[in-house]
């Protein structure tokens, strides 16, 4: 998991990570890449972010949890947040397929 969250890490140093509301507006606008959700987040806040990833076709994870988040972002009680760099989707996605499919 450390990979990951170092992925995450560098994702929100530069500036490529969105969180909160923001990240619907980034699903909406089709300028997020990839959305993740912390399993620990409200069921409600779980069916809303899914329901509009699988509307706009953004791809979805429910993975970690706020704890871990802020590790990685140092950024207190998000429960969700948004990629929008497609280069870092791409490295996230290989690291959530290594350490939760490998």
């Amino acid at each position: 998991m450390s990979k990951l969250l170092s992925c995450l890490g560098l994702a929100h140093k530069a500036g490529k990570i969105i969180y909160g509301e923001r990240t619907i507006e980034m699903i909406q606008k089709q300028q997020a890449q990839l959305v993740i959700i912390t399993n620990d987040a409200s069921a409600n806040t779980k069916k809303r972010i899914k329901d509009k990833c699988a509307f706009y076709h953004v791809k979805c994870y429910e993975i970690l949890n706020s704890n871990d988040l802020f590790q990685a972002t140092h950024k207190v009680n998000r429960m969700y947040c948004a990629i929008i760099d497609n280069n870092f989707k791409k490295l996230i996605e290989t690291k959530i397929e290594e350490e939760y499919n490998g």
